[in-house]
């Protein structure tokens, strides 16, 4: 599954995803830094349901990780830089993050 991570500037931010519903198991996240000048990173969490909000700090403009599920991520990835991530994901498992959600389904 690849991943791109982009911004037009600092409170422009998307993340795309080229598929947004998988079979059951296996997958690769490939994921992609297009910004030119900030470092992003991509999380895979387990939410109760699609499109549940995230435990945000406004003040530091970020998700508080300790308080979420997170099964696993591509981090601190630099401008123009790249990384995989492979997990084996099951139905109930959602991706959040810059706006793309990924449902898990047979």
């Amino acid at each position: 599954m690849k991943v791109v991570l982009a911004d037009s500037d600092v409170e422009h931010m998307t993340l795309q995803v080229d598929r947004t519903r998988l079979q059951p198991g296996k997958v690769t996240f490939e994921v992609t830094n297009r910004s030119q000048d900030q470092i992003h990173e991509m999380l895979v969490l387990r939410t109760d349901s699609a499109g549940q909000p995230l435990p945000y700090d406004a003040k530091d403009e970020k998700v508080i990780e300790a308080n979420t599920r997170d099964l696993g991520e591509v981090a601190d990835l630099d401008p123009g830089k790249g990384g995989t991530l492979t997990l084996d994901l099951q139905p109930g498992h959602f991706m959040h993050g810059m706006k793309a959600d990924l449902t898990v389904a047979n």
